[in-house]
């Protein structure tokens, strides 16, 4: 009777198992893993680098036919000097230093900026800053330009690599940069319809520098920066010297001076 009671009972059914996706513990961590993320995520969305509205246009390392003292060097090693490739269009030291030269001994950076946006560029600084510095540097030759159309170049802020100074100028006297003392640079908001116009003297006289500027600006609420990779030199004594000519057609030709750098610098331009 016992037996056929038992046989007569039924085992209660097992209660239906919850798929792996509705488990607690996935649950509590996937919410979890969500409020990790959710705020990384919408920085992400909100903060995407704007388009570059910021156009830089640079001449060097001379910022006009009319700048005589800048010269370019070629690091030895580099392209033969009879290997470039010489027109009226280009002045032959950025033709020099396109194929990988230096500036030497002075230079002349021009930048043109523009904006393509319809918010104002606010340029908030403009700072040098040294990368490397080789003293004993080796080049193969120099390459000059004798002559020009008249007066120097417009220049207005002054670079000095051997003292790593950079300084404003102001009538004769150069001020460092960033001192209350120091003039505002002109031009330093871009609109889409006005350019700004800034130009850095440089100065190297006792090694082969590599170095950069960089310009920090603000459009809109962004912060943004903008780094141009530069090279110069001076000091070196022994470097061939070669001079550019233009002919009464406006063909360039190469003239060997017969002469050799010093090291010590010409002049103070």
């Amino acid at each position: 009777m016992a037996n056929d009671r038992a046989r007569g009972r039924r085992a209660a059914p097992h209660p239906p198992r919850r798929p792996w996706w509705k488990h607690p513990l996935f649950l509590s961590t996937v919410t979890g893993l969500l409020l990790v993320l959710a705020p990384v995520i919408y920085q992400q969305l909100t903060e995407r680098p704007a388009p570059a509205a910021l156009g830089v246009h640079l001449t060097w390392p001379t910022s006009g036919g009319c700048d005589l003292d800048t010269a370019a060097a070629m690091p030895a090693g580099g392209r033969p000097v009879r290997d470039l490739h010489l027109t009226y269009d280009e002045d032959p030291r950025t033709t020099a230093v396109r194929a990988g030269a230096a500036s030497w001994e002075t230079g002349s950076l021009g930048l043109t900026l523009t904006n393509s946006s319809a918010d104002p560029i606010h340029v908030a600084s403009i700072r040098p800053q040294v990368r490397s510095v080789e003293p004993k540097a080796r080049f193969a030759w120099v390459l000059r330009k004798p002559k020009g159309c008249g007066g120097p170049a417009p220049r207005y802020l002054r670079y000095d690599l051997d003292h790593d100074r950079f300084t404003v100028r102001d009538g004769d006297r150069d001020i460092p940069y960033g001192s209350p003392r120091a003039p505002a640079i002109p031009g330093m908001t871009v609109t889409r319809k006005d350019p700004a116009y800034i130009y850095v003297a440089v100065r190297s006289c006792a090694a082969s520098y590599r170095w950069n500027l960089t310009l920090t600006y603000t459009i809109g609420n962004r912060q943004m920066s903008r780094r141009i990779d530069l090279r110069s030199a001076g000091g070196v004594a022994g470097v061939p010297i070669y001079d550019v000519v233009t002919g009464s057609t406006g063909t360039r030709r190469l003239v060997d001076t017969h002469r050799v750098t010093s090291a010590k610098c010409r002049g103070h331009g």
